[in-house]
């Protein structure tokens, strides 16, 4: 079946099991106000621009090194140092963690998977 998309949307592929689990949600909640699908996924998609653009307002990275990332973070008024280990382990010394909002931001820096990748680091899951 080849639907066309409603005039100013585009079509996506969404695996069916998603969306068989979203309109569930939706048939099972109405006083979430979802009329379809698509409304469902076109206001979780801004969600999720809205949560990663903060993030991009949040941080900004000052210095990048091939065992360490300097990173501004606007939220507590300070540079925050992200190094990347042996082994695949990832440090914050703000946080004191190995999982933490600045290494993840870290992970999303071209620069930095560039020469992760380099280096054959792979982060340990």
């Amino acid at each position: 079946m080849n639907i066309m998309p409603r005039p100013g949307w585009v079509a996506i592929s969404i695996p069916e099991e998603m969306i068989n689990e979203i309109k569930r949600l939706i048939e099972q909640n109405p006083h979430l106000g979802y009329k379809s699908t698509s409304d469902y996924v076109a206001e979780a998609l801004r969600r999720l621009f809205s949560k990663h653009s903060q993030l991009v307002s949040r941080f900004l990275p000052v210095k990048i090194q091939e065992d360490h990332v300097m990173i501004r973070d606007s939220l507590v008024g300070r540079d925050v140092t992200v190094r990347f280990l042996d082994g695949g382990v990832a440090h914050c010394d703000d946080c004191d963690k190995a999982e933490c909002v600045h290494i993840n931001y870290a992970l999303t820096l071209p620069d930095v998977t560039t020469f992760l990748k380099r280096k054959g680091w792979k982060r340990k899951t």
